[in-house]
C-alpha cells in the first residue's frame, strides 16, 4: 500500500514539474517574442545601410591601391574602407548628410559633402603635394591641348612646367621652390598658361607647402597686332602707340628697335584689325 501510494505521489509530482516546466517555456517564449517586437519598433537600431561606391585615382588617371576613404559627421567616422588594386572601394551607410574624405601616402586629400539616400558612384582623384592642377578649354567647353603651363616665382623666373593632354587636363608640381627654400613654409607663386594662338592668363597665389590647389582655365583665342615705328630725325624708342577699343583705349609702347605689339583677347573688338599694321612713319620733329 505505502508502494502504491508512493507511486502515486511521484506521479503527481512528476505532473507538478511537468506543468511547472510547460509553463516556464510559454513565459520564456512570451517574453522573447515581445523583445523581438520592440527591437523592430527601436529607433535606435539604424536601418538597412546604403552603398556609396567608387573609384579613387591620381589626377593622371592611375588606380590608388590602398587608399583610405572615410564617412564622416561632427568630425567622426561613422564608416571606413581602403581601396582595391584597381582603386574600388565603397561604404556602407544609414540615410544623412556624410563629409566623404579620400586620402593616400604622397597624395593630398580631397573631400566632398553628399547626401546619402540612395546608391551613388562618388570618383576621387588625388593630385600630388606641392601642385597645381586642372583643366584648360575653350569658350565652348572644347578641351584645349598642348597648353604650356608654368609655375613661376617672384622674381617671374620658371620652376616647373607642363602641357596639357588631349582631354585638356594638366598637373605641374613647384616642389623644387620648397626643396631650395628649406624654411619657407609659404610662397607667392604665379601660375601662368599660354599657346601661341591664345590670349595668355594668369593668376598670382599665396600657396602653403604641401598643399595642392585645382585651377580651371577657360582661354580665350587671341588677335594680335604688330609693327614698327620709325621717322627720321626720331628715336624709335618709348614711343607710344594706342589701339581704339570698343570699351577702352589700349597704349603700349615701342621697344629699342621701335618694334610695337598688342594682344587681345577674341571679344576685344579693335577698330585696328589685322596681324601686321607694318610701319607707322612719323614726321621729322620741328626745330
Amino acid at each position: 500500500m505505502k508502494d502504491i501510494l508512493y507511486g502515486t505521489s511521484s506521479l503527481k509530482e512528476a505532473a507538478c514539474t511537468g506543468l511547472a516546466i510547460l509553463i516556464l517555456l510559454f513565459t520564456l517564449f512570451a517574453l522573447t517574442g515581445s523583445t523581438s517586437a520592440a527591437e523592430l519598433n527601436d529607433s535606435t537600431i539604424p536601418p538597412p545601410g546604403i552603398d556609396p561606391y567608387g573609384t579613387v585615382k591620381s589626377w593622371n588617371g592611375d588606380p590608388i591601391e590602398n587608399a583610405t576613404v572615410k564617412a564622416m559627421q561632427g568630425g567622426v567616422t561613422v564608416a571606413e574602407n581602403t581601396t582595391s588594386s584597381s582603386g574600388a572601394y565603397n561604404l556602407i551607410l544609414p540615410e544623412g548628410t556624410y563629409e566623404i574624405v579620400a586620402s593616400a601616402e604622397n597624395y593630398t586629400s580631397s573631400s566632398l559633402i553628399l547626401d546619402v539616400n540612395e546608391p551613388l558612384e562618388v570618383n576621387f582623384e588625388l593630385a600630388y603635394p606641392n601642385s597645381f592642377y586642372g583643366t584648360i578649354h575653350d569658350a565652348s567647353g572644347a578641351p584645349l591641348e598642348n597648353v604650356i603651363v608654368e609655375v613661376r616665382d617672384q622674381l617671374d623666373v620658371t620652376i616647373a612646367e607642363n602641357y596639357t593632354d588631349s582631354a585638356g587636363r594638366y598637373m605641374v608640381n613647384y616642389g623644387r621652390y620648397f626643396e631650395e627654400h628649406p624654411g619657407v613654409i609659404q610662397a607667392y607663386l604665379a601660375l601662368v598658361a599660354f599657346r601661341g594662338d591664345l590670349f595668355t592668363e594668369r593668376y598670382n597665389i599665396l600657396m602653403d607647402r604641401g598643399e595642392s590647389s585645382r585651377f580651371d582655365f577657360e582661354m580665350e583665342y587671341r588677335t594680335s597686332i604688330r609693327g614698327t615705328v620709325r621717322g627720321q630725325e626720331t628715336l624709335p624708342s618709348g614711343i607710344p602707340v594706342t589701339v581704339l577699343l570698343e570699351a577702352e583705349n589700349r597704349t603700349e609702347y615701342t621697344d629699342p628697335y621701335g618694334n610695337f605689339y598688342f594682344e587681345f583677347r577674341e571679344d576685344e573688338v579693335p577698330l585696328v584689325e589685322g596681324g601686321n599694321c607694318g610701319c607707322i612713319l612719323l614726321p621729322p620733329l620741328e626745330q
